[in-house]
């Protein structure tokens, strides 16, 4: 395998998002293979480009939510929404909360930088666990 760079391209309602990523081309027979990882941080990417611009269509929606590696049912879960409810999002019976749309938001800008906090928080706030009482916090000065 010989390294290459190839354009790959996603179309989302009328839009189209290109880029030139890492690949492997095989020599004898010229196929072109790309690490997942790649993949994934261009669609992440296409996925915050979508929502930095206020799209909330249909596939919009759906494709954010592939491009986190979720199901239907977990990020219904995390939005506080039933499954059916995403399902009428995603198919355009009905129009999305603009608040879950700013959720995902957070979740993919998150997940660009290899955090999960926006996830974690929303996880916790599903299933409460108050830690035992006293909580002992440290607070440290910033320096100006």
């Amino acid at each position: 395998m010989r390294r290459a760079t190839q354009d790959v391209s996603r179309s989302i309602d009328s839009l189209v998002f290109e880029a030139s990523l890492p690949a492997a081309e095989c020599p004898e027979c010229g196929e072109t293979t790309f690490e997942f990882q790649d993949l994934a941080r261009f669609d992440l990417e296409v996925a915050q480009s979508l929502l930095e611009h206020g799209a909330r269509s249909p596939a919009t929606l759906k494709f954010v939510r592939k491009a986190l590696g979720l199901k239907g049912v977990e990020a219904a879960d995390l939005l506080s929404i039933s499954h059916e409810t995403l399902s009428r999002w995603e198919n355009g019976k009905i129009r999305p909360d603009l608040n879950a749309v700013a959720v995902l938001g957070g979740l993919v800008s998150d997940a660009l930088a290899g955090q999960s906090t926006m996830r974690d928080r929303l996880r916790a706030l599903a299933t409460p666990k108050l830690p035992a009482n006293p909580i002992r916090l440290r607070i440290e000065r910033q320096s100006a």
